[in-house]
């Protein structure tokens, strides 16, 4: 079963198109410098809780934060560069993952900026965890900025990677 499947996404190509290594966007390095300013920032008052989660949130449901700092990230970029942001808003790292898709492209080697997410919880659980590539793959190691991973007080932070990890789902490329 393929990324795509897992979405209900039929593609159309009969194959998977071929990857042309290009540049990060100006959006994409835009991206991973808004939420590399946000290292160090997550919960204060208790687990999942705080005043910059609420900021993230907008108003939104409390709890897993992931989805929200990442959604934020991205329309925080959108309003720096003056452009119509290219993804609509989930407090679901699938879900989110699933509409950046929509305006995206599913990559198989990640580029700074690109999106990053995970499988969380039991076979077929809607549960996911979702980043942003912070430096690109390099002899098999990527890095990633992640939110709301690991024990209180969780924070953002750079992670180290390998390809092929488990509960890796894939990578999106934003336009």
């Amino acid at each position: 079963m393929s990324i795509l499947s897992l979405f209900g996404i039929k593609p159309s190509w009969a194959e998977p198109p071929v990857e042309i290594a290009s540049p990060p966007s100006l959006f994409a390095l835009e991206l991973a410098r808004v939420i590399r300013g946000e290292l160090g920032q997550g919960e204060t008052t208790a687990n999942n809780e705080g005043p910059r989660l609420d900021v993230y949130r907008k108003g939104g449901p409390k709890g897993a934060w992931c989805a929200a700092g990442v959604a934020w990230g991205i329309e925080t970029t959108a309003e720096n560069l003056a452009v119509i942001c290219p993804v609509r808003r989930s407090h679901s790292a699938k879900r989110l993952f699933k509409h950046a898709l929509l305006t995206g492209t599913l990559v198989k080697r990640p580029m700074t900026g690109d999106l990053a997410l995970w499988h969380r919880g039991a076979l077929g659980a809607a549960t996911g965890h979702i980043g942003v590539v912070s430096v690109g793959l390099r002899d098999g190691t990527w890095f990633c900025y992640e939110g709301n991973r690991g024990s209180f007080p969780s924070r953002w932070r750079e992670y180290m990677h390998e390809m092929g990890e488990p509960n890796f789902l894939g990578f999106c490329r934003l336009p």
